[in-house]
């Protein structure tokens, strides 16, 4: 089934359009890094086992919430996260939900990273982007925690896989939903606080320049 599911997910993404011998490298060093992750997340490290310090923190807020007990404590750090796991106990009684969207954010990081980098480095170089996400251990290791530091990380690689994708200008469409994923990324970890206005400034440098080369010379 996993490998089933990792072909259809490159498929999906437009991979086979590669050369067959990238194409089949690539579903390797996807297969191998997703199934280095469920070993280590399902079998090794079950993120339960693991409940103290900052990880105790988001549980007990996520036990709080799904008590409605609600509170100023609940604000010291962004609520996605805390959110999330609650959630997952309202729906099931446990955080098998997000131990399963963690396992699933941490395969879907390193593949985004990938994708996104084929636009600089093309195809053969971009594996080795590939390979190196896939079998990256503080990727791997923080999937096993209940931490944001899993889905934040899915939120930026996925946002710089839309940077990537398509070229500014953007339509306002696409750049709501950039916009909703840096949204999104912020609500889980607030320390990218500061990648918005890069952004910010990098479109109005463009847009600076785009316009000093459009005027007419006096």
């Amino acid at each position: 089934f996993l490998v089933s599911y990792m072909l259809a997910t490159m498929k999906a993404l437009g991979i086979p359009r590669a050369s067959r011998r990238c194409f089949w490298a690539a579903a390797g060093f996807v297969v191998l890094g997703a199934s280095v992750r469920f070993a280590f997340i399902y079998l090794l490290h079950l993120p339960e086992d693991y409940v103290y310090s900052d990880m105790a923190s988001y549980v007990d807020s996520a036990g709080q919430i799904v008590a409605g007990q609600r509170g100023p404590q609940h604000l010291f750090h962004p609520v996605g996260y805390p959110l999330a796991l609650a959630l997952s106990l309202w729906l099931t009684g446990s955080f098998s939900v997000v131990v399963c969207a963690q396992y699933l954010m941490s395969v879907a990081t390193f593949v985004l990273m990938w994708r996104g980098s084929v636009r600089f480095l093309r195809e053969k170089g971009a594996l080795l982007v590939l390979l190196v996400g896939a079998l990256h251990f503080p990727f791997i290791s923080l999937s096993g925690f209940f931490m944001a530091e899993t889905a934040f990380g899915f939120f930026l690689a996925l946002l710089f896989y839309l940077l990537a994708a398509r070229g500014f200008p953007w339509n306002p469409g696409y750049a709501f939903a950039a916009g909703a994923v840096y949204m999104a990324a912020a609500w889980f970890k607030g320390n990218n606080a500061l990648f918005g206005p890069i952004l910010i400034g990098w479109v109005a440098l463009w847009a600076w320049r785009r316009r000093a080369r459009a005027l007419p010379i006096p």
